[in-house]
C-alpha cells in the first residue's frame, strides 16, 4: 500500500489518498499529463464537508455548512434545546396533503426545505440526529404546525452543537466493529419497528443508518433479526472493500454487536465471515438510532461519536 494511491472522482473533483507524499506527487504529475487540472492542495472543504487537520489529527465536520444555514434561517424561531428529540415526545398523526395549513413563517421556511438541510447533515457528519430526521421526514406529505415546530427545534439543536466533529485519526488496530439495535413497535400509529446500526473502524464511526422497518413484527425477536441482517450485510461489504484496496493489511475480522443473544445468520457465522457478540443494551452504540434518549444517555453516545 505504501506505493499505491486511492483515486476518488466526483464529477469534476478528484481526491488522492496515499501514505507516501512522493507517490502522491508522482500520481498528480501523471494526471496533469492527461488532463488540464488545478491542484488545490490538502483537502479542506468538499461537498459541504469540512476536513480539518491539526497537530492532534484529522477531523470531519460541517460547521461551514451550518453557519450558512444560520444565515439562511435568520428569522427561524430560536429555542434552547439540548436534545434532538425529547423523550416522550408526542407526534401528531400524519394528515392528508390537502389538509395542510401553513402560517406565513411556515411558508417562508418550508417543512421539506428544513428536512432536506437536516438530512444533508445527518447522512454525512451527524449520526446523533439521524433517528430524529428519519422520523420527521415521514411527515413531509402531511405535517401540522406541531411537526414543523419539532423540526425547528431540531435545527436549533444543530445550531447549538455545530462544533461537533468526528475524529478520523482514531484508527490504529484496524478492527471493524458494528452495532445494531431495534425498537419493537416504536411507531404508535402503525406499530412498525425501527432498525438502527452504526459501524466503527476502531474508534471512528464512518457509516450509520436508522430506518422504519417495512413489515410489522409479531415478536420482539424479529425486528432485532432484521436490524442485525442489514448491519451484517453492510459490515461484510465494507470489510471486503478494505481488504481489496489493502488500506489496512492487518484489518481484523469484523465484530458484530447486538443486544439480543440470537443464534442466527448461521451460515455466515459458521464460515467465519464475522464474529457475533452480545452487548448489554446500555452499552449498545446503536441505541440512539432507534429511539429518543434522555440527555444523560445521549451524552454517553456523544462522547463516543464526536470530539468537542
Amino acid at each position: 500500500m505504501n506505493n499505491s494511491v486511492i483515486l476518488i472522482v466526483y464529477v469534476d473533483d478528484i481526491l488522492l489518498f496515499g501514505i507516501e507524499t512522493s507517490v502522491i506527487g508522482k500520481s498528480i504529475q501523471i494526471i496533469k499529463e492527461k488532463l488540464d487540472i488545478e491542484e488545490l492542495g490538502r483537502v479542506k472543504y468538499l461537498l459541504g464537508v469540512n476536513f480539518e487537520t491539526t497537530d492532534k489529527g484529522i477531523y470531519l465536520h460541517q460547521e461551514t455548512y451550518i453557519n450558512r444555514l444560520l444565515t439562511s434561517f435568520t428569522d427561524l424561531p430560536k429555542t434552547l434545546v439540548n436534545l434532538p428529540f425529547k423523550t416522550g415526545c408526542w407526534l401528531p398523526p400524519k394528515i392528508k396533503k390537502d389538509e395542510i395549513i401553513e402560517t406565513e413563517l411556515m411558508r417562508k421556511y418550508p417543512y421539506r426545505s428544513i428536512i432536506g438541510c437536516l438530512s444533508f447533515l445527518a447522512d454525512r457528519s451527524r449520526p446523533d440526529i439521524y433517528f430524529s430526521v428519519n422520523t420527521m421526514a415521514q411527515f413531509c406529505n402531511g405535517y401540522t404546525y406541531q411537526h414543523w415546530k419539532i423540526v425547528v427545534d431540531l435545527m436549533n439543536y444543530v445550531f447549538r452543537t455545530k462544533h461537533y466533529k468526528i475524529n478520523l485519526s482514531n484508527v490504529n488496530r484496524g478492527i471493524l466493529n458494528a452495532y445494531s439495535d431495534a425498537n419493537w413497535g416504536s411507531h404508535l400509529t402503525n406499530r412498525h419497528s425501527t432498525s438502527g446500526y452504526i459501524l466503527y473502524l476502531d474508534d471512528t464511526p464512518f457509516t450509520w443508518k436508522s430506518k422504519k422497518q417495512k413489515c410489522i413484527a409479531l415478536s420482539s425477536m424479529k425486528p432485532e433479526f432484521i436490524a442485525l441482517t442489514e448491519s451484517v450485510k453492510e459490515t461484510i461489504w465494507y470489510f471486503n472493500i478494505l481488504k481489496e484496496i489493502d488500506v489496512l493489511p492487518n484489518v481484523g475480522k469484523p465484530i458484530q454487536f447486538c443486544d439480543n443473544q440470537l443464534q442466527f445468520i448461521r451460515k455466515l457465522v459458521e464460515e467465519e465471515e464475522f464474529t457475533l457478540k452480545f452487548v448489554n443494551s446500555n452499552l449498545n452504540l446503536a441505541d440512539f438510532l432507534t429511539k429518543p434518549l434522555s440527555k444523560e444517555k445521549l451524552s454517553r453516545f456523544i462522547e463516543k461519536l464526536f470530539w468537542r
